[in-house]
């Protein structure tokens, strides 16, 4: 289950751990579900070495060891929330006979000056930190934090602090720990630096809102290392990044007033890209990353050095969703480690293409509220479903590879309706946005091959799925079952690995689409888009109520009535009429009227489509134009008023 990204580094690992213990969820207990101590001692040069003994349930500590048995790799994909540190040393062990973890590692460039003169290390903010006690060079602070269904975890953490420091603290907005230290006393000595940029192999411009957003701290499009390797302090280090072609304002500076001997200092690039020029390209380009940083040596003279790296802009449409090399990806969760905001930046709902096609759906299926109640929305979710079967094809994905990654061309659900063709995540991103367009809360489900969509429904907040691949091919309640057979059931169970992503979440976090290019006006007339039959969402209205109290779909209604083949012979006007009328389920019409004299015979014939409204049949004729007639149905018998002839006739429907 993800996790939103934070630029507010996990530095003490409670909240990755409530995560996972979400993911095993049992009853909720009043003690504590889950027991932290940390022992960890910070350098004077900023660096720490953590060392942590996580106590765990049992049936816990038994999930946790048999998904990650490597204590390295859960050490990497669970003890810290983003990439802006640096990871060396990483040991453990796992203690059955205590259902215990113990793990230990080294972090580089957790702590740095600020320009108050005081080090500072960045907490989380919605975990709840206190200072308890300073004593003897130590620092006690404690956490604690509510896991929904589960109850509570705590977390003592005792740091052992540098000779000499003062002043330990914990400021809020946003949280951080502050403390001073002496300032490093003048002495003669090396000035050496050594400098790492690193960027990543492709930038997904299609994630261009959230690269550009720091809270997003595992996103970084590249980071620098700054090491003073000297025996002397370096002042006012700072540094700042651009990629000219695309994104050519420089960033802020970063940095800090003071470096002392073995500092490392680590600043990641959140670009702010220029949405016109990235939203041209059509494929793979290479594009030239700058950097440009400065720092004071201890004579007091400015260093002044510039450099640059090459990496890829994928386009619009390419997309990856791990962040690792595939031979660093042990299982699901490494594997989709982006998946989350990926799709999330695919969901448009602001788009006015999406929020003119569900605006044209929500009028067509009645114009009632679609958030208002979980009725209404499910009626909603029908005539989605509808729309995109009468518009769209299902079709197998493409995928591509370069040096690194494995790339999938994605399309935004504007793509969807123009091509009138998509793969899997390409419905599962056009029928999120229709939803979301019209005020409910898509999720999405992401799967090993494959992806599916799902809605929260507004009242009971159950999770309705939808296997979007059966349009075309199947009812929406087929739809709603399949999903849920095939793949919910299995997901719940922990039979089956999966990436849920709370679209809305995400959206108001900062994961939100590109700017798309204006297509101009009525681009649905354009593309061809039509909406389904009337009677359509009428009968599909009559079987969208597919939620029992369990979530389960429930029995198939029966269909309208006045579904058949049905013929009636009387006399009118001197005449013998003949008349066959059939009446489809998808709300298709067709019919004939046939007139004889004795000496010969006329025959009228029509299609078209047909409603009902109570007892108010609707036939629009493609040639003869909308009639209504009054009907009563009774069994294989329907009474009709027909004013063209002044009678009223009884039909027989054919078996």
């Amino acid at each position: 289950m993800p996790s939103i990204p934070s630029n507010r580094s996990g530095r003490w690992a409670i909240v990755t751990l409530i995560v996972l213990a979400a993911a095993t969820a049992g009853p909720a207990q009043t003690s504590p579900i889950l027991k932290l101590k940390e022992n960890n001692q910070l350098h004077a040069n900023g660096d720490c070495t953590f060392q942590y003994e996580v106590q765990l349930p049992v049936a816990m500590y038994t999930t946790f060891k048999r998904n990650t048995p490597n204590t390295a790799v859960f050490i990497r994909k669970f003890v810290l929330s983003d990439q802006n540190v640096v990871l060396d040393g990483q040991t453990g062990e796992w203690v059955d006979a205590d259902s215990t973890l113990k793990i230990r590692f080294n972090a580089r460039g957790i702590a740095r000056v600020t320009k108050g003169g005081a080090w500072e290390i960045p907490l989380i903010d919605s975990i709840d930190t206190e200072l308890v006690a300073v004593a003897e060079n130590t620092a006690i602070l404690t956490q604690a934090a509510e896991i929904s269904g589960l109850g509570l975890a705590t977390n003592t953490i005792r740091v052992a602090m540098p000779a000499g420091t003062t002043d330990v603290k914990i400021l809020k907005s946003p949280t951080r720990l502050t403390y001073h230290l002496p300032a490093p006393t003048a002495a003669d000595g090396e000035a050496k630096v050594d400098i790492e940029l690193e960027a990543k192999d492709q930038v997904m411009t299609s994630l261009a809102k959230a690269l550009s957003n720091k809270a997003f701290g595992p996103l970084w499009t590249a980071r620098s290392k700054f090491k003073n390797m000297g025996t002397v302090a370096l002042h006012d280090y700072r540094i700042r990044f651009r990629i000219p072609e695309y994104a050519p304002t420089w960033s802020s500076w970063q940095g800090t007033p003071l470096v002392v001997a073995g500092q490392t200092v680590l600043d990641g690039y959140y670009p702010i890209f220029e949405m016109e020029k990235i939203g041209r390209l059509t494929g793979q380009t290479k594009a030239a990353l700058e950097i440009q940083y400065q720092y004071k040596g201890p004579d007091g003279k400015l260093v002044e050095e510039t450099e640059t790296k090459e990496l890829i802009l994928l386009s619009r449409n390419q997309v990856y969703y791990t962040s690792l090399k595939s031979s660093e990806c042990v299982d699901w969760a490494d594997r989709d480690n982006l998946g989350a905001v990926v799709l999330s930046s695919f969901v448009t709902h602001e788009d006015p293409v999406i929020q003119q096609a569900a605006g044209r759906i929500a009028k067509w299926s009645g114009g009632a509220n679609a958030a208002g109640s979980d009725d209404e929305a499910i009626k909603f979710m029908a005539a989605v479903y509808l729309f995109m079967a009468e518009n769209i094809a299902y079709q197998t994905p493409p995928f591509g590879q370069n040096e690194a990654k494995f790339i999938q061309h994605v399309k935004y659900g504007r793509d969807v309706l123009k091509n009138k063709a998509g793969t899997c995540i390409d419905l599962a991103i056009l029928y999120g946005s229709l939803c979301e367009a019209v005020g409910l809360e898509p999720v999405l489900y992401n799967i090993p091959g494959h992806t599916f969509p799902a809605v929260r429904l507004p009242d009971s907040k159950k999770v309705l799925a939808v296997e979007a691949t059966l349009i075309g091919r199947g009812s929406f309640q087929d739809a709603v079952k399949t999903a849920e057979e095939t793949n919910m059931k299995a997901m719940r169970a922990g039979n089956k690995s999966f990436t849920e992503v709370m679209v809305s979440k995400l959206h108001k976090a900062g994961a939100v689409p590109m700017d798309l290019p204006n297509v101009g006006e009525d681009p649905l007339e354009k593309w061809g888009i039509k909406m389904p039959n009337p009677l359509a969402v009428q009968n599909q209205n009559q079987n969208a109520d597919v939620v029992k109290n369990d979530g389960n779909p429930a029995p198939r209604r029966a269909v309208d009535p006045i579904v058949g083949t049905w013929t009636a012979v009387f006399n009118a006007n001197g005449l013998k009429v003949v008349g066959v009328a059939m009446f489809k389920e998808g709300g298709a019409f067709e019919g004939a009227w046939v007139f004889g004299d004795g000496v010969g015979r006329r025959v009228s014939s029509d299609t078209g489509s047909w409603s009902v409204n109570g007892n108010n049949l609707t036939i629009k004729g493609d040639n003869s134009g909308t009639v209504v007639r009054r009907f009563e149905a009774k069994g294989d018998e329907v009474k009709m008023e027909l004013k063209e002839f002044g009678l009223v006739v009884t039909f027989t429907r054919k078996k």
